[in-house]
């Protein structure tokens, strides 16, 4: 997706994720997943 740090995943604004060519809401839901259990979803914020 062209990312390459976690900044800069949640940098990004949720609207422009999903405009992208590679976007997953598969994907996305993962990654959502990945910061919750980390206990890291007020990164998204």
């Amino acid at each position: 997706m062209g990312f390459f740090t976690l900044q800069d995943i949640v940098g990004a604004r949720q609207k422009e994720l999903h405009m992208l060519d590679d976007y997953s809401e598969h994907w996305y839901f993962e990654f959502v997943d990945f910061l919750r259990r980390k206990d890291l979803l007020n990164l998204l914020r």
